[in-house]
């Protein structure tokens, strides 16, 4: 029987998103590509497609790095805003 692919070492996969540089300038675009070069890197699929544009189910490892991606875009405002605040005209 062949392995799962969960078997891989989440604790390199995560330790590669979790240090992935987010710059201010980083566009949508350009955070989905050094998302998906990890999940490449790591042989990660998102799911079987059943038809264009419709992906049935996600697998569990797409499942849990794009939530841990996420997670880091938010932690970058979050912390942003902690650190720089918004405009000073937008204060009470």
């Amino acid at each position: 029987m062949k392995k799962a692919i969960i078997s891989l070492d989440i604790k390199r996969i995560a330790e590669d998103l979790i240090t992935m540089r987010i710059e201010d300038k980083d566009s949508m675009e350009i955070l989905k590509k050094k998302f998906y070069s990890i999940m490449r890197k790591y042989g990660i699929k998102r799911g079987t497609r059943v038809r264009k544009g419709v992906i049935q189910n996600n697998t569990y490892e797409w499942t849990i790095c794009w939530k841990l991606f996420l997670d880091r875009i938010i932690s970058k405002f979050e912390t942003d805003d902690i650190f720089n605040g918004v405009p000073k005209d937008l204060e009470s």
